[in-house]
């Protein structure tokens, strides 16, 4: 049976469109902190130039940085902070279950860089494609 020789961290940082179910997504092999979180507002103000945009945040530190806060103000992103201790008032948090349990969860992927060329994309598609399909295969509940 093959296994992972080591352990390789692998951090995934996403927004859901709450309207169209996209994924924007940004991938880093050492953390997540608040050059990952301004990354992730570039790219949410370069996809969707000119609309309004509230994106919903827990309350890490890295998120509630001045840094960040400056960095949302210029393209007129609201950052919204969740209660503690409340994830499923998230939409990612739904995302980030189904990959945990669907493409994770007991699965050998050789490489970090196969796993995520392969999978990611893929499953924030799959998902959209369940959520618009109907009811019976919407969003997993949290």
């Amino acid at each position: 049976m093959r296994g992972p020789s080591g352990r390789r961290r692998f951090n995934v940082l996403g927004a859901i469109d709450a309207v169209t179910h996209g994924a924007t997504m940004v991938c880093d092999e050492t953390t997540i902190n608040a050059e990952a979180i301004g990354e992730l507002l570039r790219k949410l103000s370069d996809r969707h130039v000119g609309l309004p945009m509230t994106l919903v945040l827990d309350n890490a530190r890295y998120q509630r940085c001045a840094a960040v806060q400056e960095l949302a103000r210029s393209p007129r992103i609201e950052l919204l902070f969740l209660p503690p201790c409340s994830p499923n008032l998230n939409l990612i948090e739904r995302l980030w279950k189904f990959v945990k349990k669907d493409c994770l969860s007991c699965r050998y992927h050789g490489s970090p860089a196969k796993s995520r060329s392969t999978r990611l994309p893929s499953v924030a598609a799959r998902r959209r494609r369940a959520a618009t399909a109907g009811p019976s295969t919407s969003w997993p509940a949290s």
